[in-house]
């Protein structure tokens, strides 16, 4: 199920419930175009059948970001849904997947109106009681557990890096003028190096992916209290991008979250 919602408030998030033994999950997803930019070239996917989330935010002039991010999920999902019982692991499936729609992304962008296109992905398929998280570029995955708030992804970024190194600190790199520069994105070249890791899943856990348009706009400490609310996913989602967009909304902001429960 591939899906970029509309703008607009009266939009409700899209939910899905499915199993991954021994937990349910119940999961909710929106993306919203923001309040200065003129196209939302952000896409998700809510797969049910695959039990899968993912972002990407795409980048590019003209429309070509919003092609990138599109030719990213569309890849992704195709890849995986085309291939149910491979002998690979599910983080091989995954890797191949992430490979396939880069190279896709690389050779679209040959066209001249879509030259140096390019998207983030960040990506929680839930296999086998655990999720296996894998991302390119900046857009990010949460862990909630309990009232400890957790980045599973680093970002591939020019500031993540000065911070890295000592050189910047958080509050520093949320204005600097260079905070949007990747180091890594699907597209650019035609290899491209991707984080895979593997976390075990746990009763209570809420698992929030996002472009950075919300964690632009938004602190960990804001996001924690959002997303531990004691509400619905979809209700938690909505939250989280009015709240980024009362700060500003600079940029396009998707949200997904997870809730893992008990069977």
């Amino acid at each position: 199920m591939l899906a970029r919602a509309p703008p607009g408030p009266e939009y409700t998030a899209r939910q899905m419930h499915f199993d991954s033994r021994p937990f349910e999950l119940h999961c909710a997803a929106h993306s919203d175009i923001g309040r200065m930019r003129r196209r939302n070239e952000d896409h998700y996917v809510c797969d049910a059948t695959l039990r899968l989330l993912a972002i990407a935010d795409g980048m590019g002039g003209h429309a070509a970001g919003d092609v990138a991010s599109r030719l990213a999920v569309q890849t992704l999902c195709d890849r995986l849904h085309g291939e149910p019982d491979s002998p690979c692991t599910p983080s091989a499936r995954l890797r191949a997947a992430i490979e396939t729609a880069n190279i896709a992304i690389h050779l679209a962008a040959a066209d001249s109106q879509q030259l140096g296109m390019g998207t983030t992905i960040v990506t929680a398929w839930f296999v086998d009681g655990a999720v296996l998280v894998a991302h390119v570029g900046d857009s990010r995955l949460y862990r909630l557990r309990g009232d400890e708030l957790v980045a599973l992804t680093r970002d591939h970024s020019w500031v993540q890096d000065m911070i890295d190194r000592g050189l910047y600190t958080p509050e520093r790199a949320r204005t600097s003028p260079r905070r949007n520069q990747l180091l890594r994105a699907l597209g650019s070249l035609p290899d491209v190096e991707i984080d895979l890791a593997m976390h075990a899943l746990r009763a209570g856990d809420r698992y929030l992916l996002c472009s950075d348009g919300l964690n632009g706009m938004l602190d960990d400490a804001e996001i924690a209290a959002l997303l531990g609310a004691d509400a619905t996913p979809q209700s938690r989602v909505q939250r989280l991008i009015d709240s980024a967009n009362a700060r500003g909304g600079r940029d396009n902001v998707t949200v997904a979250i997870a809730d893992v429960l008990e069977r």
